[in-house]
């Protein structure tokens, strides 16, 4: 074996183990603190635990309202359930019982790896049961963003009792191209083609083809269930063609595009707007209630 091959041979090696190792972290995200709860915005705030069918212990927040209306709120990756905080105190207000908890893997919840929308569906189905036996006829809102959107439409998809609406913010059309797009807007331009095969490492580490996890299948799938999509005209992670996917999945889709906004930044850089298109499309299906 000549020194160049030997070389050659070496650079594989090391741009394999980089791919693996970007995708192990990927897998298996940091766990961000939780640095705020709804008692210290002066919500009443109950804390609560639930079990999934695969055994994970599944942590949470219930904000509780007697207006007949549930919002669970769906984090994205990378957050836990603190990152819909600022919208409790709104909701609330609207008539809506408020519900966050952390997926599998994320916060305070057990679990130790993250599959994107696919397992985590089980999480919240769990925390749905919880709602339920907690607040008996209570109507159901799914509020998702980026994975936690994703994981609502699974969610809906497969409940033997439908919810009442869906609000997504930046849902992907298929996990491998979201994770594409990912890396797109984290690696910068041409620096994403090389960490463009951590996909399917990670398909390795957690079991499950990122092609099947096909939110416009799932979105076709729910008839008349009243969805509201929410997308960034800037997004990387989710590129308009693949937003315009899920808009023609639904069968009574609502969508909302905010021109100066990425992926799930619609909420902090228009707030007002964010804010009051989910409530007006909320109360328009006759959900919520005044104070």
């Amino acid at each position: 074996m000549t020194a160049m091959v030997a070389l050659v041979l070496v650079a594989i090696g090391a741009y394999a183990l980089f791919l693996f190792l970007v995708a192990w972290f990927t897998v298996h995200p940091p766990r961000i603190p939780i640095f705020a709860a709804p008692a210290m915005m002066g919500e009443p705030q109950e804390e609560f635990t639930c079990l999934t069918e695969d055994g994970v212990s599944i942590k949470g927040w219930h904000v509780p309202h007697n207006g007949g209306t549930t919002v669970v709120f769906c984090h994205g990756f990378l957050t836990n359930r603190t990152e819909f905080l600022p919208l409790v105190a709104p909701y609330r207000r609207a008539g809506f019982a408020c519900v966050l908890f952390d997926f599998r893997s994320h916060g305070w919840s057990g679990g130790r790896r993250c599959t994107f929308g696919i397992e985590e569906a089980r999480d919240l189905r769990a925390v749905v049961d919880w709602v339920r036996a907690r607040s008996p006829g209570t109507k159901i809102v799914l509020f998702g963003s980026s994975m936690g959107a994703a994981t609502a439409v699974f969610t809906a998809q497969s409940l033997a009792e439908p919810v009442s609406a869906l609000v997504l913010d930046g849902p992907y059309a298929r996990l491998d191209e979201a994770g594409k797009g990912w890396w797109s807007y984290i690696g910068m331009g041409a620096f994403s083609t090389l960490l463009a095969p951590t996909v399917w490492f990670g398909r390795a580490l957690t079991g499950h083809r990122p092609q099947s996890a096909d939110t416009t299948k799932a979105l076709e799938a729910l008839g008349s269930t009243p969805v509201l999509l929410l997308y960034g005209a800037k997004d990387h992670v989710v590129p308009r063609p693949a937003a315009e996917r899920c808009v023609e999945a639904t069968n009574h889709g609502r969508v909302e595009w905010f021109e100066s906004s990425g992926h799930s930044e619609a909420r902090f850089k228009e707030p007002e707007r964010y804010l009051a298109v989910g409530l007006e499309f909320l109360r328009n299906n006759g959900l919520g209630t005044q104070d």
